[in-house]
């Protein structure tokens, strides 16, 4: 595998600030990826169940992923919908916008 793109993974924690209202606060990790994309079945059959999935990112190994649930991948966000750990232990995150 080549591990040539880069893309930005985001966590979110919230805080309440003075007034009650919850506030998230980004964490942002740059990780290095490779970009695979989903067929058209699978784009079918998960939009059949009300996913939109767009492609898959693939990152060398899980110590890379924290559970991360946001993706920013070429200037654009989007959320993370499965996460697959392959036997190499390598982490296949499938990402589709809002």
């Amino acid at each position: 595998m080549v591990f040539s793109d880069v893309a930005n993974l985001i966590a979110q924690t919230y805080t309440v600030n003075d007034i009650g209202d919850s506030v998230p606060t980004e964490t942002v990790r740059q990780v290095y990826v490779e970009v695979k994309s989903i067929g058209l079945k699978r784009k079918i059959d998960a939009a059949a169940t009300g996913l939109n999935i767009e492609f898959k990112l693939i990152l060398s190994d899980i110590a890379e992923y924290n559970d991360e649930k946001l993706v920013e991948y070429k200037g654009v966000r989007y959320n993370v919908k499965n996460v697959f750990i392959a036997d190499d232990q390598s982490v296949e995150l499938t990402v589709g916008k809002y």
